[in-house]
């Protein structure tokens, strides 16, 4: 099971599923202390226990969950982006092998790696959202530009012109033009 940490690293919600008889999982929502993945998100750092059922190290929030999936053994990995827990990794056992460091030490390996990509997508993402402000601004200051041209054309076309009527609306057209914001309107 895997799922993404929102909330500034306060909540989990279980996403990702594989192995499992069924899907309770799905959906799951963990805060810290709350469960294994809970816990370690309290913790920041990776959480095991053998028996699940039966330890006093979590909360037991989900425990029919666990029941139904014939669940003893779990343990949840955070993964990191900088010092940040973006998303919790588990690792669950149907038999009653302990969990031991090498399998925690996989399990840590893999949050790792998740957290390598995740870092990666987050940059994409930061990237190409300064990409679509920059677009909008250069949008933003052609339109402006643009504008200006429009507006300086009608004054142009008002005071060449004779006819006070035609010259009283091209101006009232100017008037109405809209300024850029932190410009004051250009005048006829």
């Amino acid at each position: 099971m895997a799922g993404p940490v929102s909330q500034n690293g306060r909540r989990l919600v279980v996403t990702e599923l594989h192995g499992l008889l069924n899907t309770t999982m799905r959906g799951l929502v963990a805060t810290p202390g709350m469960g294994i993945g809970g816990k370690a998100l309290q913790l920041g750092r990776p959480a095991a226990v053998n028996d699940y059922m039966h330890s006093t190290a979590v909360s037991h929030h989900i425990g029919r969950k666990v029941a139904l999936e014939h669940i003893h053994g779990a343990l949840a990995v955070p993964a990191r982006v900088g010092h940040a827990v973006k998303a919790v990794l588990y690792g669950l056992a149907r038999t009653t092998d302990p969990l031991g460091d090498r399998v925690l030490d996989a399990a840590a390996a893999v949050a790792a790696a998740g957290g390598r990509e995740l870092a990666v997508e987050i940059e994409v993402a930061r990237r190409l959202r300064a990409i679509d402000a920059e677009r909008v601004r250069r949008e933003e200051r052609r339109v402006g530009i643009e504008l200006q041209e429009i507006h300086e054309e009608l004054c142009s076309i008002a005071s060449d012109t004779s006819d006070l009527g035609l010259r009283e609306r091209l101006l009232a057209l100017c008037d109405r033009m809209v300024p850029r914001p932190g410009r004051p309107a250009p005048r006829c």
